[in-house]
């Protein structure tokens, strides 16, 4: 039997999904989890080894902190990584996470700072941050997408190259933390990304992009 013959129903679909729709985001909804302790030793490290994501500084404490900052914006962020969770803290910063809770029980009164992008969020307090949980809407669906890049200091965490005769294959191997692909079908060659985002250091690499709906 061919390759192409093997390919799962769910893989044509995603196929389709690529085929017909352009995007760059993720969509997900937003489920708010409590105001949990965050003290120095930050509770959500899941920007490390990152240095920018779509035009924003992650800071060395593994925040992206910016003036603007709201529900929305941190979501867009974290939903680059496919991370399951988010964290608001001083107003001004997001973090993103695989998990939460760390450093002890929630304390709602803990979190009583409002958004600098929107004064009826709350945006955590000083050491505590107001926690979300990110549901993806499709995840095991992928649409092919405009390329965005994202800066990191360490390539090889970022994505790993597997062989793929055709794309859906490529598509498959799209597991775990794998968030989106690159695919070159002449070279056989499938990139499997952990963000929605290219690294800069594949700004010249041929391929089709395809990133988790």
């Amino acid at each position: 039997m061919r390759p192409s013959q093997r390919i799962s129903g769910l893989a044509l679909i995603c196929l389709l999904l690529a085929k017909f729709h352009l995007a760059v985001a993720r969509d997900y909804t937003r489920t708010y989890l409590g105001c949990y302790p965050d003290p120095d030793n930050k509770d959500l490290t899941g920007l490390t080894g990152v240095s920018a994501l779509l035009g924003y500084t992650v800071k060395s404490w593994l925040a992206v902190q910016h003036s603007s900052m709201t529900f929305e914006l941190c979501g867009s962020i974290c939903s680059a990584g496919g991370f399951p969770y988010m964290g608001l803290q001083v107003r001004v910063e997001c973090f993103c996470g695989w998990s939460y809770g760390n450093h002890g029980a929630p304390v709602e009164a803990d979190c009583d700072m409002s958004c600098e992008g929107n004064s009826s969020q709350i945006c955590g307090g000083d050491t505590s941050s107001s926690v979300f949980g990110l549901q993806y809407t499709s995840p095991n669906l992928f649409k092919r997408s405009a390329r965005t890049y994202f800066s990191v200091t360490n390539l090889t965490s970022f994505y790993r190259n597997v062989t793929a005769v055709e794309k859906a294959q490529c598509l498959l191997q799209c597991i775990n933390d794998c968030q989106a692909v690159l695919y070159n079908q002449q070279l056989s060659l499938c990139h499997l990304l952990k963000f929605v985002l290219l690294p800069t250091e594949l700004n010249t690499t041929d391929g089709e992009f395809y990133i988790r709906c």
